[in-house]
Parts: structure tokens; sequence; C-alpha cells
């Protein structure tokens, strides 16, 4: 609109010790490096953007765990919204009339402004939650239960003692945003969720007790079993149908409890192995960190390998049915124009 087009910001990952953005004023045929050594401005895999003033081609704003804000072009930013650590935002709406008035979706839900950034309003005030999973007991009326984007997990009734659900009917559980919520199908007041164990992001199990107000890490990978057992952020785990009382869940194996997770048991082989390669025993620590990086021995994985596995009999067989990994790398790059 103000440059006819001609300029064009982009945003990729941040260089080291370097930003990742990058602004052409002439549709794209020269570029430009911008913000110099600040690190803070670049693009990430789940996070990335750039979005312009609709009445000021040298306002602009790009988006980490906080919003940053350049008057110059993108010469330079400061913080504009947020906290390094917590908010996670995720896209801006500016109205193409007034750019004091905008609206910014985070994990949480939703900020708004009037006045340009002066005032904003909260995250409670509007009936929004991003949530991954929804998992329900077996009560009757029954509570739904869900994990949200870095906010904890919270759960509600289905039915209001007043003739409505509200407020009053929610209330938050100690279990993180990652995973699935299990209740206990021979007991309600006992969940079982997911926290920050010894491997590291949200792979340790935790068992809720709502009548205590109690809650216990019960993961097969905590104290000193931590370098034996290995999980990804998102632990699940599952009741028996045909046995109330035996847990499943997932470690590099598949592991079971029937002493309402105080204790476990292997039950299949290592199916994290390559396809082709000979089955080893749950257990066996992680090969060590090739030269120059990766991770350890007993480190969570640090991404997901597309497994389909069958367990039968208990840990004596394990047959892999499909796998393979991605080794695509991520290239993040977003553009804004005006």
């Amino acid at each position: 609109m103000h440059t006819r087009g001609q300029r064009i910001y982009l945003v990729g990952a941040a260089q080291q010790n370097a930003s990742g953005l990058f602004r052409s004023d002439d549709q794209g045929a020269t570029w430009k490096h911008m913000a110099g050594d600040d690190t803070r401005i670049g693009g990430r895999d789940y996070i990335c953007g750039v979005w312009v003033d609709t009445q000021n081609p040298d306002v602009l704003y790009t988006l980490s765990t906080a919003a940053y804000k350049s008057t110059d072009g993108g010469q330079s930013f400061v913080a504009f919204k947020g906290a390094p650590g917590g908010e996670d935002m995720h896209d801006i709406w500016i109205d193409p009339t007034n750019s004091k008035r905008m609206l910014f979706g985070v994990d949480q839900g939703a900020a708004i402004t009037f006045d340009g950034g002066l005032a904003w309003s909260s995250y409670y005030a509007l009936p929004i939650a991003q949530v991954y999973h929804i998992s329900t007991d077996n009560r009757y009326p029954y509570w739904v239960m869900a994990s949200q984007q870095d906010t904890g997990a919270v759960m509600t009734r289905t039915r209001g003692d007043v003739g409505q659900v509200s407020e009053v009917d929610w209330m938050p559980l100690p279990s993180s945003e990652f995973g699935t919520l299990t209740a206990d199908p021979n007991d309600p007041n006992i969940i079982y969720g997911l926290g920050y164990g010894a491997a590291g992001g949200g792979s340790s199990l935790v068992k809720i007790n709502l009548t205590t107000g109690q809650w216990e890490n019960v993961a097969p990978n905590f104290g000193v079993d931590a370098t034996k057992y290995r999980s990804y952020r998102d632990a699940w785990r599952r009741i028996d149908p045909f046995d109330p009382h035996a847990i499943y869940t997932n470690m590099q194996c598949l592991m079971k409890s029937r002493g309402m997770a105080h204790s476990w048991k292997v039950f299949s082989p290592d199916l994290t192995v390559e396809k082709g390669k000979p089955q080893v025993p749950c257990g066996t620590p992680a090969p060590a960190a090739a030269p120059g990086g990766g991770r350890g021995a007993g480190s969570a994985p640090f991404i997901n390998d597309f497994a389909i596995s069958t367990v039968r009999k208990g840990a004596s067989s394990g047959r892999s049915a499909a796998m393979g990994r991605s080794t695509t790398p991520w290239i993040t790059a977003c553009t804004g124009t005006i």
C-alpha cells in the first residue's frame, strides 16, 4: 500500500550471532540483512512471522515467546508484549483502518488492544483454550479432562448444579500441557497425567489423587531407572479394557503395571531398534551421541520415529510392522509485504 508492494520483509531461523530478518525494497531483487546480531528476531518451526503496520511500513512486529516491535524498518527491535519464558505468540491481526487496534493469538487464547499496546485484554476474559487431547472418566455425570498448551491441565463437569456449566465447575490439575489424562476406571478420583521428569520435557508420569489433593511421580524412568527407560514428552498410558487393574505406558518399549503404577514390568523388547537389526532387551542404554552433537545415553529422543509394532505375549515377542525416520531438514521462513 505505502510502498506499492516494493518492500518485502522475510524472517527465517536466526543465524549464529545474527538475526533471521531480511528486507527488500525492490520486490525481492536485492536483500539486506536487518536487526544485526539480535538473535531474538528469527522464526522457529512452531512460531514464525513478520507483520507490518497497516499505516506505516517502518513499523513491524515479529513473534517468539514474546513479541518484538521495530519502528525503524527492522534495524532495531524492542520487546513489545509477553515474557521470554512464556506466551508463545502465533499470529497478529492489525486493523487495516486503525493500526492501534490489534489482536494477538497466543497459546492461552487471545489478547486485544485498542491503543497500540498500552493496555491489553485478559486471556481469562474470553472462554478460549488451546487443548491437545480430551478424555473423560466414567462417572455420571461424567467429567471432561484436557491438557492445555502452556497452561497446564484442566477438568470440568459436563452438568452443573445450577442449570448450567460455569466457572465454578472447572478445576485445574497438576499435569503438564502434553499428553492425555487418564482416569482410573476403578476410582475416578485417581487420574494419571504427565509432568516433567528425569528424562526431560514432560516424560514423567504423575498419579493425581483428587480426594487428598496429592500427586506423585510414578514414571518408570524416575529415580534409579532414569537412564534405563526413555520417553518423548507425550508418554501415553492406557487402562486395559479387559483388566481394569492393568496400566500400560510407553518408554522405548511397552511397560505394564498392575500395582497402580507403583511398580512396572517390561512388556516388550526395545521398539526403537531400526528395522532389520536384531532386537535388544528393553532397558539397554541408548547409543552414545555422535561427535559434534546429538543426545547421549539415557536422554529423551529428540524426534518421534514413525514406528508401528505389534506385541504379543508380553516381552517374548515384538514385531515391527513399519518403521522410518524423516531426514528432511526443517526450513522456516515467513514473509510480510507492504
